[in-house]
């Protein structure tokens, strides 16, 4: 006689029983492709009084104005000399037109103070297997990270290295902080993003992306059940954030668009649970491709928040079917009676035909995160170097895949198996599911010893960025650039400690660095590194 409920966040475990106890519900997690939604951790699910409708989710939400708020602000420089993103730019393309260093000499070094984990509790703080300090974000002589956790967010002087600011947020902030004409952005896992002065930061304003004021426990600490994810993207003038674990928990994930400098709201759109829970994903970095805002799979117009079509997931899905009927064709033509087989032939034909025509149709060459669309992870996902791979799952280019891809208007590089370097001229791109289109430019592997875990394209190198591994486990770091036309070494640097994930930024003739060590590093040509001004 009891009510069911379908709980399309997480699944039962493939080699562990759940269990009842305590008036709650305890669960050992694993990835499944099965379920690409689920929570990772070992999960304790309780009652609630009622999960967030979709009204509830998108309702207006006001800004809390800090002492900054309403000051004049300084327009950061742009283009190659900055950096001002997780990835780069709206696109998480990782790829600059700043020209990368001759050298790569210690220009400074700052030791981030970090959060001491030596205590068995203070390590269950610690949420997956993410290094202390983000990538950095560089733009208008201002470097910024974040320490994830220390909830903190640092400001450092690019010339320098002097630490100018650190603010602290009520949660962790779980990947890098955003520079955008002064002000630096940044979400934090208390549902909120905050706002504050690049110069000193000071609180400009916050604003409240989960839907409601409410706290749980994760990895030992106290946030929202609506996590903010840390990167916020800013595209033509408007900043977009999300909020949420996953499609499937706790009502969803709300997407917020908002102007960046006074936090007034534009529009909000909710991603709820909805039809086939192995469609549902979990949260992570938004996107601009094109002209639409993308998280995971979803699309939504960056106007408006409605949800339009993946025109890219609609086309792979159609290739997918026509090229599974042309297969059970194939193996039915091989057994077939000879009568049987001309009516078989013309059906296979068919398939051919109309296979190249969905080909034709399907010209978007654009991020695509991991094969099929069935991508568990995204582009925030801190386990993987730990781990040594992406489960399952890859990113894509179009139809250039890797566990790392970065691109610009004219080439897309890419590394697999750790250490393998590629690079491919971007008219030999197509849309995602096609083959290739003939060979790379040019292929280069690291020593076996490497394993690469940040990856940036500039204008004359490509920039690899890692770990260094030893048979007695010591770990250091380094630095490579690769040149662009064949992917000779060009410069190399090793480092004390290995770069963090997506732990890079490249600015003219200079390249900020952060290692899972705490400290951040400025390196390249003394004379020819200049800070952007103002």
């Amino acid at each position: 006689g009891g009510k069911p409920v379908v709980y399309a966040g997480a699944r039962g475990a493939c080699s562990f029983g759940s269990i009842p106890a305590y008036g709650a519900f305890y669960t050992p997690q694993n990835w499944c492709m099965c379920c690409p939604p689920q929570i990772s951790g070992f999960l304790c699910f309780g009652p609630v009084r009622s999960v967030p409708t979709e009204q509830e989710m998108t309702a207006l939400v006001e800004p809390i104005r800090g002492p900054a708020f309403g000051e004049s602000v300084a327009v950061a420089a742009v283009g190659g000399t900055a950096w001002p993103m997780a990835r780069c730019d709206a696109a998480r393309s990782a790829g600059t037109s700043a020209v990368a260093p001759a050298k790569l000499e210690s220009i400074w070094q700052r030791r981030i103070p970090l959060p001491d984990l030596s205590t068995p509790l203070a390590r269950n703080w610690r949420e997956y297997l993410n290094p202390p300090l983000t990538g950095p974000t560089v733009a208008g002589a201002v470097v910024a990270a974040a320490v994830m956790d220390a909830n903190q967010v640092v400001g450092l002087e690019l010339a320098t290295g002097k630490l100018l600011w650190r603010v602290t947020a009520g949660a962790r902030i779980d990947s890098p902080p955003t520079l955008y004409r002064g002000v630096c952005l940044f979400g934090a896992h208390d549902g909120l993003v905050y706002a504050v002065s690049a110069r000193d930061g000071r609180l400009r304003w916050k604003l409240r992306i989960a839907p409601r004021a409410q706290r749980m426990v994760s990895y030992g600490k106290v946030e929202s059940p609506w996590p903010a994810v840390g990167s916020v993207l800013v595209a033509d003038g408007v900043a977009y954030a999300s909020a949420g674990r996953t499609q499937g928990s706790d009502g969803g994930i709300v997407v917020r668009a908002f102007d960046p400098l006074a936090g007034r709201l534009i529009w909000s759109a909710a991603l709820p649970a909805s039809g086939n829970p192995r469609s549902l994903r979990r949260n992570d970095l938004l996107v601009k491709t094109d002209d639409t805002l993308q998280l995971m799979t979803t699309r939504l117009d960056p106007k408006t928040g409605q949800i339009v079509p993946n025109t890219m997931l609609q086309a792979l899905a159609k290739r997918t079917s026509l090229a599974r009927q042309l297969q059970t064709e194939q193996r039915r033509l091989k057994t077939a009676q000879p009568e049987q087989k001309p009516q078989i032939e013309k059906r296979v034909a068919e398939l051919k035909r109309q296979i190249q025509q969905a080909e034709r149709q399907s010209g978007e060459i654009a991020l695509w995160l991991g094969a099929g669309g069935r991508s568990c992870e995204g582009l925030l996902h801190w386990n993987w170097p730990r781990l040594g791979d992406r489960k399952y799952v890859r990113m894509n280019y179009g139809n250039v895949g890797g566990k790392l891809v970065s691109w610009d208007r004219t080439a897309v590089v890419r590394m697999v198996r750790d250490r393998q370097i590629a690079l491919r001229a971007m008219g030999q791109v197509g849309p995602a599911g096609q083959p290739p289109r003939g060979p790379d430019l040019w292929s280069r592997s690291l020593p076996t010893d490497h394993q690469v875990t940040s990856l940036a394209l500039a204008a004359n190198a490509v920039i690899c960025a890692g770990g260094v591994y030893a048979e007695d486990g010591e770990a250091s770091g380094f630095v490579c650039l690769l040149a662009r036309k064949d992917g000779k070494t060009l410069v190399a640097r090793r480092l004390p400690a290995p770069v963090a994930y997506n732990g890079l930024a490249v600015v003219d003739h200079a390249i900020c660095v952060s290692l899972v060590n705490g400290t951040v590093w400025l390196l390249g040509d003394r004379v020819s590194a200049r800070p952007p001004s103002e």
